[in-house]
C-alpha cells in the first residue's frame, strides 16, 4: 500500500511513522510511506504557505496554490483516496462510522494489512 502525507512537518511525521504499527508495517514493506512538504511548492523565497485571511480578521489560512501543487504531486503516485483533515467538525468517534472504510475484501493490499499477504 502506498500512503502519501501532506505536512509541514515532514520529520516529525517521519519519526513517529518508525514505531508502533506502522513502523512495523514499513519494514516489513507492507506500506510505502511518503512525505511531501508543501513549502516545496511555493514560489516566494520564504516558502510561504499561510496567509492573512481575505478580508482580515485573525490568525492565518494556508494558501492554496502550494496545496494544490503538493496534492498533484502525490496524485502522481496514482490512484487514490484524499483524505482532508480539518480542525471544523465533530470529534471522530469509532462508534458513528463515516470517514475513511477498510478496504473491500477485493482490494489486493487487504490481506497484506490483515497478516495474511
Amino acid at each position: 500500500m502506498r500512503v502519501s502525507i501532506l505536512s509541514l512537518f515532514p520529520e516529525l511525521v517521519l519519526a513517529v511513522a518508525g514505531h508502533g504499527v506502522l513502523g512495523r508495517a514499513r519494514e516489513r514493506g507492507l506500506i510505502a510511506l511518503r512525505v511531501i512538504n508543501p513549502r516545496d511548492f511555493t514560489d516566494d523565497p520564504y516558502r510561504s504557505v499561510d496567509d492573512r485571511p481575505f478580508g482580515g480578521g485573525p490568525g492565518m489560512v494556508m494558501r492554496a496554490e502550494p496545496l494544490e501543487r503538493a496534492l498533484a504531486a502525490a496524485r502522481e503516485a496514482g490512484p487514490g483516496r484524499v483524505i482532508l483533515l480539518s480542525p471544523q467538525g465533530c470529534p471522530a468517534d469509532p462508534g458513528a462510522g463515516g470517514g475513511a472504510r477498510p478496504a473491500p475484501a477485493s482490494h489486493p493490499d487487504r490481506g497484506a494489512l490483515r497478516g495474511r499477504g
